[in-house]
């Protein structure tokens, strides 16, 4: 029951990931404690590598038309460093502690949802520092919260493309599953010397996500913006709740 229950998780999570850029750790980590049974730590670690095979899975059909490729090395270039230090840091923290820490990570984005206009994205000034700057904090931000959390940020990455860089929702959940993919790869080296996998769920997890990831990336292409957007602040308000539950189990 459990198995099936995490199988259907990761045919979600997929979903989520290839329409929206997002939903992918926050999602995974507290099904792979509730219906699996996992350790919080080796949860994060397993939905890292659920994440990293879904999300490569889901950017190919955006490959040529849907990713703002310099974006996408900025923040990786700026995140990088901070995945390595959040993993470190995460390891001085309990459980409990690192599981309320998901609540507060859900609750800082329905903020940034919150205050998403309805309609097309708010449109940042063109270039100069101060679109460098915006772009390098939200990297280090998400590269922190990837090694602490686990979780790949991207539901705090589309808003910040969105709303701080002014990129059309497309092309930010395009570029999202980029930096996804990479701060992912670099949390996951550094979870691994410290937590063991097991492999035969984490790859059965990871293949579910990776197919309907691909498919739904494709499909999506021609969702409204609008859509989107409420499907994306619908997502977080129902990991918001989902967190909190396990939370306090």
């Amino acid at each position: 029951m459990a198995v099936s229950v995490t199988l259907a998780a990761g045919a979600v999570i997929g979903l989520l990931l290839g329409l929206l850029g997002a939903g992918g750790s926050i999602i995974a980590v507290p099904v792979l404690t509730l219906a699996a049974g996992l350790p919080v730590r080796e949860a994060i670690a397993t939905a890292l590598v659920v994440v990293l095979c879904s999300s490569l899975s889901a950017v190919i059909p955006r490959l040529r038309s849907g990713v703002r490729w310099s974006t996408a090395a900025i923040m990786i270039a700026a995140g990088a460093p901070c995945t390595a230090a959040g993993a470190t840091l995460g390891r001085g923290f309990d459980e409990q502690a690192l599981a309320f820490g998901f609540v507060g990570v859900a609750a800082l984005a329905v903020f940034f949802l919150l205050r998403a206009p309805n309609g097309t994205a708010t449109r940042a000034d063109a270039g100069g520092l101060g679109r460098l700057a915006r772009t390098i904090l939200a990297g280090a931000i998400v590269g922190t919260l990837t090694g602490l959390l686990g979780v790949g940020g991207g539901f705090l990455i589309v808003p910040a493309l969105t709303l701080l860089l002014g990129l059309p929702m497309t092309v930010a959940i395009g570029t999202s599953l980029v930096v996804i993919g990479a701060n992912a790869l670099t949390g996951l080296v550094a979870q691994l010397s410290t937590v063991s996998l097991d492999w035969m769920l984490t790859g059965a997890f990871a293949a579910t996500t990776m197919a309907t990831a691909a498919i739904a990336s494709r499909s999506g292409m021609d969702v409204p913006e609008r859509a989107l957007r409420r499907a994306f602040g619908s997502l977080v308000l129902a990991v918001s709740t989902l967190m909190l539950l396990a939370a306090f189990r």
